[in-house]
């Protein structure tokens, strides 16, 4: 999508599951599960979702996935779907992964903190 001097790619670095009660709050679980059904462990299915925008002949990143320092433990509980894709999708675009002028985090917990790097 193009916005005068502003162009805007949507990329996915996959999926990942978190508890369900946790993500709608006070919202009884009756109305949420139509809408995100949970599994077994009550988690329901998320989206890692970025945007990349260029601007003036820069990249900027605006969210940039869970990266790929998860423990065994971690990863089960957050059931990253494969492997992080974000790299290779911004190969895909023409944009070396270390060649984004900025990158902005929007979504900080304990995903966020500190498993970025790929």
């Amino acid at each position: 999508m193009k916005i005068g001097d502003l162009e805007f790619w949507l990329l996915t670095d996959g999926t990942f599951r978190l508890d369900g009660g946790a993500m709608f709050g006070v919202i009884p679980k009756p109305m949420w599960e139509k809408v995100a059904p949970p599994d077994a462990r009550n988690r329901i299915l998320m989206a890692m979702n970025s945007l990349l925008i260029r601007t003036a002949g820069k990249w900027i990143l605006v969210e940039t996935g869970a990266g790929n320092k998860w423990d065994t433990k971690r990863s089960d509980i957050y059931a990253f779907e494969g492997p992080p894709r974000l790299p290779d999708k911004l190969v895909t675009h023409g944009v070396p992964p270390e060649s984004t002028s900025s990158s902005t985090p929007i979504f900080t917990s304990i995903i966020a903190a500190g498993t970025r790097a790929y």
